[in-house]
């Protein structure tokens, strides 16, 4: 006996290879950004740079006090995120009280470097953007979902766009993903493109996370070798002070941060993903069974 389905009810079918193949690379450009948007959450937390400062004990080998301290953490974080040249550099440039002599926070050196630091992060906030919108676009155009969904879809597009343009990295990653679920509802099939795009992602970066455990100095060399184009990341200890504050050991707890915060927010998604397939599943078979009574 044929089974007839309520009314505005969707049909659940699988979805064509094409499909598949769109939504898994959305998934991809989605992860990519959350990655990103976890590096802004960390580099954008000047607390915890102190937090790091402290537990390493860099306050006499620094030469500057606890305040000037504070104060040089909200400034390299407003600097680095915002690009805000102003943190840096107020009226001329930044003094401070070095081991009891008054002179320039940064040599010539440092600020190169840290220019060079502010226009990777302005790199990764046009990548990060660039994947929201490439992530919200492939998962669209992967199924049908209702107009009202697709312009709903659109519209945060455009307002994640909006948000590139104020510097709000972190608010234009949520509303990718936002428009991303949204886009994904009357869909099927969410869950498996989800899992495939994290291997895919999380793969290359695990096996950098095990070089770094093993050996970080050598990982530590190659990451920047790739990033920079000069060696002004090259700091000596007895001349900038740059380096006396960041210590190897806070940049190793920086990057298990930046990882612990990418890892939940990227295997978040797929096991909600996974509930929402199985719900959506047993809600279609519920009803398939009541109307073949």
């Amino acid at each position: 006996m044929p089974i007839c389905l309520p009314p505005n009810r969707i049909v659940m079918n699988k979805p064509a290879t094409f499909s598949v193949f769109l939504r898994s690379l959305g998934f991809v450009c989605l992860f990519l950004a959350m990655m990103i948007a976890a590096v802004y959450v960390v580099a954008a937390d000047d607390a915890y740079y102190y937090e790091c400062q402290r537990r390493a004990d860099i306050l006499p080998s620094s030469g500057i006090s606890d305040e000037a301290l504070k104060d040089l953490d909200a400034r390299l974080s407003r600097y680095l995120c915002r690009h805000d040249e102003a943190a840096l550099c107020p009226d001329s440039v930044l003094q401070l009280d070095v081991f009891g002599v008054r002179q320039p926070a940064f040599n010539e050196r440092e600020m190169t470097h840290l220019l060079d630091c502010a226009e990777l992060f302005d790199t990764a906030s046009a990548c990060l953007c660039l994947f929201c919108a490439a992530a919200v676009l492939l998962i669209v155009l992967s199924g049908r979902p209702r107009p009202r969904d697709s312009a709903c879809a659109a519209a945060f597009a455009v307002f994640m766009l909006a948000c590139r343009m104020l510097r709000l990295e972190r608010l234009a990653a949520a509303s990718a993903l936002a428009a991303m679920f949204l886009a994904l509802r009357g869909q099927t099939g969410r869950a498996r493109p989800a899992w495939f795009a994290l291997t895919l992602v999380l793969l290359p970066f695990t096996v950098f996370a095990v070089w770094a455990c093993l050996d970080f100095d050598a990982a530590f060399t190659f990451f920047h070798r790739r990033l920079f184009s000069n060696d002004l990341w090259l700091l000596d200890p007895r001349t900038d002070l740059l380096i006396r504050i960041c210590p190897e050991s806070m940049f190793m707890s920086m990057g298990l941060r930046i990882a612990l915060t990418s890892a939940g927010a990227l295997v978040g998604i797929p096991l909600l993903l996974t509930l929402w397939d199985t719900l959506q599943q047993r809600q279609i078979t519920f009803h398939a069974g009541g109307t073949s009574q």
